[in-house]
């Protein structure tokens, strides 16, 4: 889901998005949940603003919620998004 261009979340979860070896979610979630904010407060995951201009420039990304453990959620590669 995006605002202006601007990346919140999915329709379901929320969003990461990896460059090397850091993991960033948009800094304007619409869904801010009790892992999203485990996650930024364990320096696991950087708040930032992502513009759906911007996703060519992270390597991969993963969809995550309370139901899904961080380190079981699959990653995926951004080359796939158009």
């Amino acid at each position: 889901m995006t605002r202006n261009g601007w990346i919140l979340d999915t329709s379901i979860a929320n969003i990461a998005f990896r460059k090397k070896d850091r993991w960033y979610t948009p800094a304007n979630p619409l869904l801010a949940g009790t892992t999203l904010k485990r996650l930024i407060q364990e320096e696991v995951l950087i708040p930032r603003t992502i513009h759906q201009s911007d996703i060519n420039q992270f390597e991969a990304f993963k969809i995550f919620n309370a139901m899904n453990a961080w380190n079981e959620t699959e990653e995926m590669e951004c080359s796939g998004i158009s």
